[in-house]
């Protein structure tokens, strides 16, 4: 997990090799570790969580899109 200060953190889990160390400072862009599949799953990938407060939120509002994703537009979950 990383702290990123104000009250949001991330996760990853389901790794296969983590490159840092717990309380490292890490910069963007930096590898942090390579995806794998621990635990019970299927296949490889990567289990990544945003959090505020300590509290799971959704990472989409937050993460950049690809271009092709940008012009589809999203379902509102709000509306049935």
């Amino acid at each position: 997990e990383i702290d990123h200060g104000y009250k949001i953190s991330t996760l990853y889990a389901h790794n296969d090799a983590v490159m840092v160390t717990p309380g490292q400072v890490v910069q963007a862009g930096q590898v942090i570790s390579t995806v794998g599949m621990t635990g019970q799953t299927t296949g490889p990938h990567l289990h990544f969580e945003l959090k505020r407060n300590g509290i799971k939120i959704d990472p989409m509002r937050y993460l950049p899109r690809p271009k092709a994703a940008k012009q589809a537009k999203r379902p509102n979950p709000a509306t049935p």
